[in-house]
């Protein structure tokens, strides 16, 4: 309950500015966070070696850090106001791709890596006549889960709950069906699961879920990123593919984790201070 009330307050003094004010507190706040979370902040360091010593691309675990910190600042700003007038704040890059994949009239899963602040990406979707469903891991306060599944449903998104006690598979699969976008966070394995898949060089645990439910329905994958910018945030499309059925499922898995794989290669390298999955993504971490 106290966590839950501390939450309450701090949203409701973080509203009271403007976005762009909201965004200055990522510095004090995002160096705290680099300096005390030593476990994540050396992964990161750890990572940026590889990268750089792979030229693959460069980037700053402090920047990142701050960027997570700006994430949370976001969201926690984040009101039904802005589905009132989305385009003050989102850009949508390539709108054709998504056009095209709407114009099929069916269902599709929208897979997004832990980079930028996907939670602006709802009413933007919803503007473009989207019919958005999302995903929730449960926590343990209930009330703050509460919160934010309420705060993701007054913007236009569905939400149906995960967790392993929950048939949330065949509930996603419904969905899909139905001609709804599913969006899924989708480069990094929930609980110690995943399938071993190449992710900037190295073998990382991806969750199969997307690909599982793409054979399934025989709907199309759009990767897809939310991106921040000076001014607000730009949603950008990587290329929308089916996932083709072979005569052994493993290796039609795995061939859709590897186009997936790729996809976010090049999405996150649009912006990579802003991928804040600081968590193991590799099996060497």
């Amino acid at each position: 309950m106290v966590q839950y009330l501390v939450l309450k307050v701090i949203t409701i003094f973080i509203q009271l500015f403007p976005l762009n004010i909201i965004r200055l507190f990522k510095y004090p706040f995002g160096f705290l966070y680099y300096i005390l979370s030593v476990k994540s902040t050396i992964r990161l360091i750890r990572r940026k070696k590889y990268f750089k010593t792979n030229k693959l691309f460069d980037f700053s675990p402090l920047v990142t850090k701050i960027f997570y910190t700006q994430y949370w600042l976001e969201t926690l700003w984040l009101n039904k106001k802005i589905s009132e007038d989305p385009n003050k704040y989102v850009s949508i890059i390539d709108v054709e791709k998504i056009n095209d994949i709407k114009s099929n009239n069916e269902g599709f899963i929208i897979a997004l890596p832990h980079q930028g602040n996907w939670e602006f990406a709802i009413p933007a979707g919803q503007n473009i006549g989207l019919n958005l469903v999302a995903v929730a891991e449960p926590l343990k306060n209930k009330k703050i889960l509460d919160w934010f599944i309420k705060l993701r449903t007054s913007l236009g998104c569905k939400i149906i709950l995960g967790g392993t006690q929950s048939n949330t598979y065949s509930q996603i699969l419904e969905e899909i069906q139905l001609g709804k976008a599913v969006c899924l966070v989708a480069e990094r394995h929930v609980m110690k699961s995943g399938a071993p898949t190449e992710f900037f060089g190295k073998i990382a645990a991806f969750p199969t879920g997307p690909v599982n439910l793409a054979l399934d329905t025989g709907c199309p994958i759009i990767p897809t990123t939310c991106i921040s910018t000076r001014k607000g945030f730009e949603i950008y499309f990587g290329n929308p593919f089916y996932v083709p059925k072979f005569g052994d499922n493993a290796q039609s898995i795995q061939h859709g984790l590897k186009t997936l794989a790729k996809e976010f290669e090049y999405l996150i390298g649009l912006a990579p201070n802003q991928w804040h999955s600081t968590v193991s993504i590799w099996s060497d971490e």
